[in-house]
């Protein structure tokens, strides 16, 4: 879960990149999966989010929109940026 300022900044890749080192099988469970470094994960996200919101010439998701719709942006989106990653266990 992530506030605008994440996702304005982050593509989907992005965050892919972030969480899939974080990513194990359960032993013995084939298709059953989970989280090794939830909180690292958030912050992976977090500061990758920051500092490209930083970015004057990074081509961010909202460029890319603001672009769909006819308006002249480049760069990163300075705004608030909060992530939480949490995993549901099953028993």
């Amino acid at each position: 879960m992530g506030t605008d300022g994440l996702f304005d900044n982050l593509f989907d890749q992005d965050i892919h990149a972030c969480l899939h080192p974080s990513v194990r099988a359960k032993k013995d469970q084939k298709d059953d999966f989970e989280l090794e470094n939830p909180e690292g994960v958030a912050k992976c996200m977090a500061n990758k989010a920051y500092n490209l919101s930083k970015d004057r010439r990074y081509m961010s998701p909202f460029a890319v929109g603001a672009k769909k719709y006819g308006h002249r942006y480049f760069g990163g989106k300075e705004d608030d940026i909060t992530v939480i990653v949490s995993q549901i266990v099953r028993k």
